[in-house]
């Protein structure tokens, strides 16, 4: 059996040919690498991929792009949501589609989203990430559970990401039950979330 250790020092030592190599950014090179081997499998098994040590030793490379969020918060806001489709706004590493197993994640830094389709492919996650502009984004699709970790301390941007949000969010025919976790909520007006039938529950990560 494979351990931690092991699969940290494999990564390493390809990460330092990379180096050497003078291939920079790193981390974009390395990304490519373990793309091209993922089909070969040749630098790392398909039951080494599948190890959730090497997913979470790969968020710490992926995670020099962007914020990564832990894993008691993405398991603490299953549990609240319950299982299913998400839609995630701001989706970084893809933290919250791996914790749910299926669904969209829409993030605007190029290389967070390129980690995070590579990170969900290699668990098998149902996921389509999508880097673009959270509040340019538009769907036609409606959902149920929406989780949105807009940028901190920028309140504008946190107001329209609960705008888009819930310009997206199932339930307005109160058919089903819909609910909204982000962490702008407390910057936001009451009015945004007192709209008849907009939301069953919304809570602030």
């Amino acid at each position: 059996m494979t351990t931690q250790a092991s699969l940290y020092r494999k990564l390493w030592t390809l990460a330092d040919e990379e180096r050497q190599a003078g291939r920079f950014p790193l981390s974009e090179h390395l990304l490519e690498r373990l793309e091209a081997d993922f089909t070969k499998k040749k630098l790392f098994s398909k039951e080494e991929y599948r190890d959730p040590a090497f997913r979470e030793i790969l968020l710490v490379q992926g995670g020099r792009d962007a914020f990564s969020i832990s894993k008691d918060v993405t398991s603490l806001v299953q549990a609240i949501l319950g299982p299913g489709k998400i839609l995630n706004l701001y989706s970084g590493l893809g933290e919250f589609l791996y914790a749910f197993g299926k669904g969209i994640g829409v993030e605007p830094q190029t290389m967070p989203a390129k980690w995070s389709r590579f990170l969900a492919r290699i668990a098998g996650v149902e996921a389509q990430v999508v880097n673009e502009d959270p509040l340019n984004w538009s769907s036609t699709e409606r959902f149920e559970r929406i989780i949105c970790s807009p940028p901190f301390g920028m309140a504008e941007i946190e107001r329209k990401t609960i705008e888009k949000a819930l310009s997206v969010l199932a339930g307005g025919d109160r058919s089903t039950e819909a609910t909204l976790g982000c962490s702008a909520v407390g910057n936001a007006r009451d009015d945004f979330f007192t709209r008849e039938g907009v939301c069953d529950r919304i809570f602030a990560l």
